[in-house]
């Protein structure tokens, strides 16, 4: 009888355990692939620079077709991570609580750098025809910013309240891209229809 007690008892404090070292690994999982999106989103954000900047050519248009699925492959990339913070209903370790920083400061720039994406490619003087050629692409990588950005802040006011404030600054970055996406796909109809102009 008291060996089962014991099993029962190591098991439930097994369980709990478990619970927050996985909660923790998604954390970790999430902060890893927004650092590493950020990294090739603003890789490509240069690319993207040069390639509106100069000559428009066909090859321009591939090159700015390649550039753009591999931000919106990146981005889409973090919806897994993402949504694995939504089942996570713990607080943070102190060693994670510390990373959280940079954290913000990386989904910050990720962010910004589609913003940029956004704004270079529409605010350019590339042709309507080009533009026509990349705009699958480029609804691609707008569209995806605010999925992957409402799991990661409500997993911020639960597992780490007290950097809420740092996570709402991304909001403003956020009405932008909503607004370029709009722009690029055109305004939403009362139906909820897509009307592509």
């Amino acid at each position: 009888m008291q060996f089962t007690t014991f099993v029962v008892a190591a098991l439930s404090m097994g369980s709990a355990i478990a619970g927050p070292i996985a909660g923790f690994k998604h954390f970790d999982n999430a902060v890893t692939a927004v650092a590493q999106a950020k990294t090739v989103v603003q890789e490509q954000l240069a690319t993207i620079e040069i390639l509106v900047g100069g000559v428009h050519t066909a090859e321009t248009v591939t090159k700015l077709q390649k550039s753009l699925v591999t931000v919106s492959a990146n981005v889409n990339g973090l919806v897994g991570p993402a949504l694995a913070l939504v089942n996570v209903k713990s607080t943070l370790s102190q060693v994670q609580l510390s990373a959280v920083p940079k954290f913000a400061e990386d989904f910050q720039g990720l962010l910004i750098s589609i913003e940029a994406i956004g704004k270079k490619v529409t605010g350019s003087n590339l042709s309507q025809n080009v533009i026509a050629q990349i705009k699958p692409e480029l609804q691609l990588v707008l569209s995806t910013a605010s999925p992957v950005a409402r799991p990661i802040i409500s997993f911020i006011n639960v597992a780490a309240p007290s950097y809420v404030p740092e996570f709402q600054k991304v909001t403003a970055i956020l009405v932008n891209i909503q607004a370029l996406s709009t722009l690029v796909i055109g305004p939403l109809s009362g139906l909820g229809l897509v009307t592509i102009g």
